[in-house]
């Protein structure tokens, strides 16, 4: 289904080449919360962009029927398109999708991101680029997204709250404990070796043991806790009011 829907997407911009140098900016419902994505391409757009929802984050929770692609600059040549979209990253790094999201993950809060941006994307200020492929009304697509997107949580969030502090380190602890080697094996940076470390060494008793198995320093383990606690989060029927 997601291929089908990404490749429609790509498709009704009238992209025909999907090897040039591109930089995409998408919507997605993800984890229940409105995301924006955007990011470069230079090999196959499609793949690309499949190979990062389906296998950089398969445990998200995905609602692919509100996928919408909203805008694709091309640009002649590979090494245009890398300080662009350096300077983008930079400039909406401060609204995160998820709270304690890990700076290496770029997916965005669209709500405050969109004011941001929408400008550029209007009046298509992108330097060095070649050709601009963009849906109709950017800017009516997403409010009317963002809109259906309140309307359908109105009563929940009325009556559900989260905050990430209230997942606890047991929460996690538990968590931990309960996955398998191929649980292990879908963390960043977790390789074959070090999933078959943390199956060998469970159940922890405490987090801080974790970092006791060799090949696991700080920046692996706040890896492990991040991926930990996004799967905690995604697995409750809440909707956060961080937005």
């Amino acid at each position: 289904m997601a291929l089908s829907i990404v490749r429609k997407e790509i498709s009704n911009l009238g992209i025909k080449n999907l090897s040039r140098p591109y930089w995409y900016f998408y919507i997605l419902e993800l984890d229940s919360k409105p995301c924006v994505k955007l990011g470069k391409s230079c090999v196959n757009l499609e793949k690309r962009i499949i190979n990062y929802l389906d296998k950089e984050h398969p445990t998200q929770a995905k609602n692919w029927d509100s996928f919408k692609l909203i805008s694709v600059v091309e640009f002649e040549d590979k090494e245009y398109i890398s300080p662009f979209e350096m300077f983008i990253k930079k400039c909406v790094k401060k609204y995160p999708l998820h709270k304690d999201q890990h700076s290496n993950i770029e997916q965005y809060n669209l709500m405050k991101v969109w004011p941001k941006v929408k400008q550029m994307i209007l009046q298509k200020k992108f330097p060095f680029s070649s050709d601009f492929y963009c849906v109709n009304e950017p800017d009516k697509v997403i409010n009317d997204f963002l809109k259906n997107y309140k309307e359908k949580n109105k009563d929940k969030n009325k009556t559900l709250e989260f905050d990430y502090k209230n997942i606890k380190e047991r929460d996690i602890l538990d968590k931990i404990n309960s996955m398998t080697y191929s649980d292990y094996k879908k963390i960043h940076q977790i390789g074959k070796m070090l999933a078959e470390r943390l199956t060998e060494n469970k159940p922890f008793t405490n987090l801080s043991q974790i970092k006791d198995i060799s090949g696991i320093a700080q920046k692996r383990y706040d890896y492990i806790i991040s991926h930990v606690t996004g799967l905690l989060e995604s697995s409750l029927v809440t909707i956060l009011t961080i937005f």
